[in-house]
């Protein structure tokens, strides 16, 4: 069974292509793959046609189509025409163009989401007020050009005061987590990753050896401190964190901690990714920690 759950403000609507569910798609209708271009283009004198000389993907507009069946929540209590107007001001609440969603879409493959925004409230068409359908057709609009994975993909490296090596061998080493790390990305693209530093008693960087590019920390990070890099290209972001208990609070925005030397577009390339986290001393957790979603360019 095919899903689509989407997600906003703490409410969600889930679809599926189970023709006895409340809110029922035929996914044959569903175009999550429709995007957008950006061309530079030229022309010379007596020239036919035009010339393309450089064309980028700018965003993702996905269309979904769907049926609301409120007889399927109807009962004695409820009537069929009671649903209906509740569930009309739901949709109109969850799917609202003036906020931000998620759209989950759990296919044949992995489950992937896309950040979204709708375009203008979700279209009416052929409402029973007997069987309580409507059906309904919504347009989505993406800052981002690809699918990303809903499952977050985790890696450690770097010195830490106790522990064993890992990933475990013989002789067990005692006292270090391992500077080196192989980074596997399913992507057919490069993905950007977010990397949180922690207090390591010295300067840390860390080296993506595959693709040669390096992320540097010009200053210490103390006790109880976490930094963390967000490498989204054209918007990286540092912020500066203390530990509080369970929750993080954050001190600064801490961008210049990163040397002139760092790369501008640290990112994991398709495949193995042979990293290596340097830092000056060793603490009680990894220097680095890396989290990333594989991307999807279709789904």
């Amino acid at each position: 069974m095919r899903k689509i759950t989407y997600r906003s403000r703490g409410m969600s609507i889930k679809i599926t292509d189970d023709p006895y569910s409340a809110f029922f798609a035929d996914f044959n209708s569903f175009k999550p793959n429709i995007k957008s271009g950006i061309f530079d283009t030229e022309r010379v004198y007596s020239q036919n046609g035009i010339t393309t000389y450089n064309a980028n993907v700018s965003e993702l507009r996905p269309r979904l189509e769907f049926t609301l069946q409120a007889s399927m929540l109807g009962n004695q209590d409820n009537p069929v025409h009671v649903v209906t107007d509740k569930m009309r001001t739901y949709i109109a609440e969850v799917i609202n163009p003036l906020h931000e969603g998620v759209i989950l879409y759990e296919g044949y493959g992995d489950p992937v989401t896309l950040t979204v925004r709708p375009t203008g409230a979700p279209a009416e068409s052929n409402f029973n007020i007997l069987t309580g359908t409507i059906e309904y057709a919504v347009d989505f609009y993406s800052d981002s050009h690809v699918w990303q994975s809903e499952r977050l993909f985790k890696a450690s490296a770097g010195t830490v005061a106790g522990g064993y090596t890992y990933p475990y061998t013989h002789p067990y080493t005692y006292g270090l987590f391992g500077a080196d790390m192989a980074v596997i990305s399913a992507s057919k693209g490069i993905v950007y990753p977010v990397l949180t530093f922690n207090s390591n008693n010295g300067h840390v960087s860390i080296t993506n050896h595959t693709t040669g590019k390096t992320l540097s920390i010009d200053k210490s990070i103390d006790d109880a401190q976490q930094l963390i890099v967000d490498t989204k290209p054209f918007d990286m972001t540092a912020f500066l964190y203390e530990i509080n208990g369970s929750e993080l609070v954050l001190v600064d925005n801490a961008i210049y901690w990163l040397s002139s030397s760092s790369s501008d577009d640290f990112y994991l390339a398709p495949g193995i990714n042979e990293l290596t986290v340097n830092s000056a001393g060793s603490g009680s957790l990894p220097a680095c920690v890396m989290e990333w979603r594989n991307s999807y360019e279709a789904v």
